[in-house]
């Protein structure tokens, strides 16, 4: 599929679903499916983990429960200042689908118990919180909601479709009755603390600018694409169907469309017609298009986030999820601010402060709406979803190249509730002779946060040209850091964002408290 082809399946896609054809909205409530790590208590059955609190139960890849209610649909900008309980059901019988590394030793034992069909009176389970938690959500994880849910699962069966290719088995785990063993709350509303700042370097020249621009920096040529990705097939959705059941599907479907026109597309393509975005590893690997030249980054970063969206049709910079949330963040969802402060014009170098606010005020644009205005005053914001991620860092300056020191961790708000964490990161600024900045911020982020959000629903697949298992498995093969304190597993890929700003002011008042004060935003450094 190619990238016009693309678009237009997408905005059908929506048009179909009677959402519009906004990429502002985006799914919310309680999740019920991600991936990452969950665990599995079996009696006799020795578990995979060396050490830590489940060192004796069994890790699995993904997991989703199969009959959680539908999720519901937030506008932008209303994000909730919130901390979901489980999606689980609180009691009675359902059903809990997983996926486990083929590598694991845990495979011949559940497959074993599978096949013999007998039933399990109780077993244990324990879901991530922060992973099964929705990405609209804003503010820390609360001291009194626990690490993992944990659930007794009683009078259990498992079943266990095979397919022989698939990097991951897939387990239905299926039980007369649940009870809650750690937690019976439905979640806790928030109010998240405003970060605070170091005073900010006041001898010099202090510049303000509105970013225009924050998009993954994949910007390269046509030629580093030897093809790009693309989205399901009939073709893929049949593979692993019974013959007679697909012949049949196929003659219901006739003048319909076809699979791919359906509520759900093709995402339930597994065995046994499991979600392969929620399991994606329960299938063959399609492969993954990846760019055939290695572009270092301005910052010199080696971007492995350039592999899974450099060649897929919808992540690439001028591809319609990027310049749908550009347009966002221009139309006023969310205003991010870059100031650099103590600036020596006179000697062009020098340490400096680069501090990352939010403003109430959205940027103005000029007539036709084709450029973003320069030199308008912006409010900073004191909305609490927004002032726990202002940040200030220790920068250097040296002939006009403005480099910041490592950041323990920082967040950026894109304008389509998607809050983007980078660890160990970086930021790196050139300003302009025009009164803009361009800059490149660089670090680790979590690539299953990434999986998450993509895989959810079939619009992204099928409209942003890519397969969920083949961008899942090109995460993992990319993955190179943020080991997980638990698994060890590396949960992180080293990703770089372009940023692109023109010049703003703040009010004189608000200006001057911001660079002298601790307490009105932005994480100490």
């Amino acid at each position: 599929m190619n990238e016009t082809s693309s678009r237009a399946h997408f905005l059908g896609a929506l048009s179909h679903c009677a959402i519009g054809v906004s990429l502002a909205v985006l799914l919310s409530g309680t999740a019920s499916a991600y991936v990452g790590q969950s665990f599995l208590r079996v009696p006799g059955i020795a578990g995979t983990r060396p050490a830590g609190k489940y060192n004796d139960w069994v890790k699995f890849e993904a997991q989703y429960w199969t009959n959680a209610p539908p999720r519901t649909f937030i506008s932008p900008g209303k994000e909730p200042a919130f901390f979901s309980g489980p999606q689980a059901p609180r009691e009675g019988a359902g059903a809990l689908a997983l996926s486990l590394d083929k590598r694991s030793p845990a495979l011949k034992p559940l497959m074993d118990r599978c096949l013999s069909q007998t039933t399990i009176p109780e077993v244990k389970y324990a879901e991530s919180a922060d992973l099964a938690r929705p990405g609209v959500e804003v503010g820390k994880h609360p001291a009194d909601i626990p690490a993992y849910f944990e659930y007794a699962l009683i009078g259990v069966t498992l079943s266990c479709p095979v397919v022989a290719d698939a990097p991951e088995q897939a387990f239905v785990v299926k039980f007369n009755d649940i009870k809650w063993l750690n937690y019976d709350g439905h979640g806790e509303e928030l109010t998240p603390a405003p970060a605070k700042l170091k005073p900010a370097r006041t001898s010099g020249t202090t510049k303000t600018f509105i970013v225009t621009t924050f998009a993954s920096a994949n910007d390269i040529s046509d030629e580093a694409c030897p093809r790009l990705n693309s989205g399901p097939t009939e073709a893929d959705y049949y593979a692993l169907m019974p013959s007679e059941e697909a012949a049949k599907e196929k003659a219901a479907l006739a003048g319909k469309g076809g699979p791919l026109n359906t509520p759900d597309g093709p995402l339930y393509r597994g065995p046994d017609r499991l979600n392969v975005c929620k399991l994606p590893g329960i299938v063959r690997d399609p492969g993954y298009v990846s760019p055939q030249i290695k572009v270092p980054t301005a910052s010199g970063v080696d971007n492995k986030l350039l592999a899974i969206d450099g060649c897929t049709p919808g992540l690439k910079r001028k591809g319609l999820l990027t310049m749908s949330r550009l347009e966002l963040v221009r139309a006023g969802t969310v205003s991010m601010l870059v100031q650099i402060s103590g600036i020596n014009t006179a000697r062009n170098k020098g340490d400096v402060d680069v501090s990352v606010l939010y403003s109430k005020d959205p940027m103005v644009r000029n007539s036709t709406g084709s450029q973003i205005l320069h030199n308008y005053t912006f409010r900073v914001s004191d909305d609490p979803r927004f002032t726990q991620d202002f940040a200030r860092v220790r920068g250097h300056l040296e002939q006009g190249v403005i480099t910041t020191e490592p950041v323990v961790e920082i967040t950026f708000h894109d304008g389509e509730q998607l809050r983007l964490t980078l660890y160990r990161a970086r930021m790196r600024f050139v300003m302009q002779p025009d009164g803009t900045v361009q800059g490149q911020v660089s670090g680790y982020q979590d690539w299953r946060a990434l999986m998450n959000y993509y895989g959810p629903t079939r619009h992204f697949e099928q409209g942003m040209g890519f397969q969920c298992p083949g961008m899942y498995n090109a995460f993992k093969r990319a993955a190179d850091g943020l080991p997980d304190s638990l698994t060890g597993d590396r949960t992180g890929i080293l990703a770089a964002y372009d940023i692109e700003g023109v010049s703003a002011f703040m009010p004189p008042a608000q200006e001057r408290a911001l660079l002298a004060q601790a307490g009105d935003g932005g994480k100490e450094r």
